[in-house]
């Protein structure tokens, strides 16, 4: 940390590495909090991917339909210096020849450019959304470790659906399926659960402690499923809604498709 506060201090040929160090440094630290606050807490988290990812995405979209190219500083856009109105600065040389339609051009406007650009801040926030599902499972871990029993999961198990309304009653056998689901596959289960918006996932973390799955196992199925699985599926969707060209056509298909029907 002295070294690198030093090495920031003193101007020389070093310094623009030292710069492009920093701010990457701050990207990741942004948005892996970020991803932290959302999922921590047991369903009090955050809602950082609606308030900051999500508009990251509506920016990153909204800057590639006006520069006509992706090739702009995504990371700008962090620890609120930027505006919600402001968009990215266009790279040298926009819209020369770039545009929605055009895939030859490497940082042409297309719909994967604009994913592409935007996939960094999803993959790092659903990075830190997996890292905060660890408090759940280790208290659970260091709990069954000194040999006490889960009171939520035994309750689950032995309670009685006989007097519950017919959703309190569905939602009881899905947390149920669940917990008999992650025990049956594993990390591959634990991978399912967490690849998608699982509302009751804390309980996947609490049984993969009670259970004592090794750590490493539930953070890297936790980590597949949220940072290299769903993250992107909803920076995907949200560059199709968000872009015009996309939404347009997606739209039209499904137009298409009930008509058809």
């Amino acid at each position: 940390t002295v070294a690198c506060a030093a090495a920031a201090a003193v101007e020389g040929p070093h310094t623009p590495a030292v710069v492009e160090a920093r701010v990457y440094a701050e990207f990741v630290v942004w948005w892996v909090g970020l991803g932290v606050l959302s999922s921590i807490g047991l369903g009090t988290g955050m809602h950082s991917g609606l308030l900051f990812l999500f508009p990251h995405i509506l920016k990153t979209c909204r800057s590639a339909e006006a520069c006509g190219a992706t090739g702009f500083d995504t990371r700008a856009n962090m620890w609120f210096a930027m505006s919600a109105e402001q968009l990215f600065e266009c790279p040298p040389g926009a819209g020369a020849g770039a545009g929605p339609g055009d895939t030859s051009s490497a940082s042409s406007a297309s719909w994967l450019n604009v994913w592409l650009a935007a996939l960094p801040a999803a993959v790092l926030w659903g990075g830190g959304t997996a890292a905060g599902e660890i408090p759940p499972y280790w208290i659970s871990y260091m709990a069954a470790k000194a040999g006490k029993e889960n009171e939520e999961l035994l309750e689950l198990e032995h309670e009685s659906t006989a007097a519950m309304s017919a959703l309190k009653k569905s939602i009881h056998d899905w947390k149920v399926w669940m917990i008999e689901f992650m025990k049956r596959h594993g990390f591959w289960g634990l991978v399912l659960m967490s690849a998608w918006p699982n509302a009751a996932f804390d309980l996947c973390g609490i049984c993969c402690g009670t259970f004592m799955m090794p750590f490493w196992m539930f953070f890297g199925a936790t980590f597949v499923g949220k940072a290299l699985i769903k993250a992107p599926c909803q920076g995907a969707v949200f560059s199709t809604v968000f872009s015009t060209g996309p939404r347009t056509a997606a739209v039209a298909a499904v137009a298409d498709e009930l008509m058809w029907e």
